[in-house]
């Protein structure tokens, strides 16, 4: 009787155990699914950021100003980069993202070879709330 007891114990502790290991494994699996999709969430308010700047320094008229913003253009979509593969933003964001970055990268140069055509005329690199 007393090894028939033993037994059903055993048995009832299995059961336990096993169905604790899949309500772990279940609880895993949807923490997992919402941190991949929080993660892309992440990856498209990146990219959404990055494009907001970009455009802004495309109407900025102050030419520190426009750097500046294409600076965190190129930042946002580098944090971007970090989080999510080029092929996900893509899907996401619907944006060549290699073609984005040369976009940006030209954007730059060409803000910094106005920066220093100013400087060589003598224009002030000061930025105007300064004075």
């Amino acid at each position: 009787m007393l090894k028939k007891h033993d037994m059903n114990i055993y048995l009832l502790d299995v059961i336990k155990v096993t169905t604790g290991f899949f309500v772990l494994l279940i609880l895993n699996c949807t923490l997992e699914k919402c941190l991949q999709r929080n993660k892309k969430g992440g990856a498209k308010t990146l990219m959404y950021q990055s494009f907001k700047w970009y455009e802004l320094s495309l109407q900025d008229n102050d030419i520190v100003y426009a750097l500046q913003h294409c600076d965190y253009a190129i930042a946002y979509l580098n944090a971007a980069r970090n989080c999510e593969s080029d092929a996900i933003i893509e899907k996401i964001a619907g944006v060549n993202v290699y073609k984005y970055n040369n976009k940006l990268i030209k954007h730059q140069l060409n803000i910094l070879r106005h920066l220093s055509k100013n400087k060589s005329k003598g224009v002030s690199s000061e930025t105007s709330w300064i004075t």
